[in-house]
């Protein structure tokens, strides 16, 4: 009982997220300017334009290995990438997903099996994707000039962050580019 009613309070306060946001992005539009909605277009268009090249990829590899022809690959791989960009959630997807490689594209059952959850697990390509970029947005922000170090900083934050972020999504992962943006040495 004590549990569903912070979780009722935690639903109830997630409701004005979207105006504490709103207020954190005024201070800086009234700091910066309009630029900054400018910067999250291209940030949030740089997010995108990478994921789809990471799927492309990552269905190329998928292609290859399953000696099918291209076209039902991506006829056979479409039910989990949908589902996936849907829910929002790689654990949602993985039935679909484990399904699609072990029965349609003959992969070996086991071998899918303990591979496929355990990727998804520890894998978490789009939060370290997500986390990379928004500690670069960030830096550009407060105009931070960034070197190869400070790069290598930041891809080895964000792949920490994102094995630790397994499984959450929402204002976590907020939260912890924040901190990996923040915790740079270049402050």
């Amino acid at each position: 009982a004590i549990m569903d009613a912070f979780q009722l309070i935690i639903n109830w306060i997630l409701y004005f997220l979207p105006l504490g946001i709103i207020c954190l992005l005024g201070n800086q539009i009234s700091m910066v300017g309009l630029d900054i909605l400018l910067a999250m277009t291209k940030f949030i268009i740089s997010f995108f334009l990478i994921g789809l090249i990471i799927i492309f990829f990552n269905t190329l590899i998928i292609w290859k290995r399953s000696k099918e022809h291209f076209s039902y690959v991506l006829k056979v791989l479409l039910d989990p990438i949908i589902i996936s960009l849907v829910t929002r959630n790689s654990f949602a997807t993985l039935p679909s997903a484990i399904n699609a490689m072990d029965t349609k594209l003959n992969f070996f059952q086991r071998t899918t099996k303990l591979l496929m959850p355990l990727g998804t697990t520890i894998g978490r390509f789009g939060n370290i994707l997500y986390f990379s970029l928004a500690a670069i947005f960030v830096a550009q922000l407060y105009g931070i000039d960034i070197n190869i170090s400070h790069y290598s900083i930041i891809i080895i934050g964000s792949i920490f962050a994102g094995v630790a972020t397994a499984g959450a999504t929402g204002p976590t992962t907020i939260g912890v580019s924040h901190s990996v943006a923040c915790r740079s040495p270049w402050q």
